[in-house]
């Protein structure tokens, strides 16, 4: 019983971060693309699913690194460093809305 309520509470660890979350669609997605083994079905479609669920978790993942620099701003050279990677940040939003 501690055992498992052991792996519960990394479980529940792992799935408190998007970052965790992607990893654990990811597994699940793999596990659907070898199940279904290339062959049209169910584990194929779900593997289709799974990708397209796990975009949010990849393209919010910039936020999530930005929030440590929101809570506590740095002083000094960093913040050059800052300004500089939000800017690309916003270039990088700009194309990925721009339609081809």
């Amino acid at each position: 019983m501690d055992v498992s309520l052991s792996y519960a509470t990394q479980l529940k660890g792992l799935l408190a971060k998007s970052d965790g979350k992607d990893k654990f669609v990811a597994l699940l997605q793999y596990a659907a693309m070898f199940a279904s083994a290339g062959e049209p079905g169910r584990f194929l479609s779900a593997q289709k699913s799974l990708s397209a669920a796990r975009k949010p978790f990849r393209v919010f993942k910039p936020i999530e690194f930005l929030m440590p620099l929101v809570e506590r701003p740095p002083k000094g050279k960093g913040v050059g460093a800052c300004v500089q990677y939000v800017r690309d940040l916003r270039v990088w939003v700009v194309t990925l809305t721009t339609p081809i």
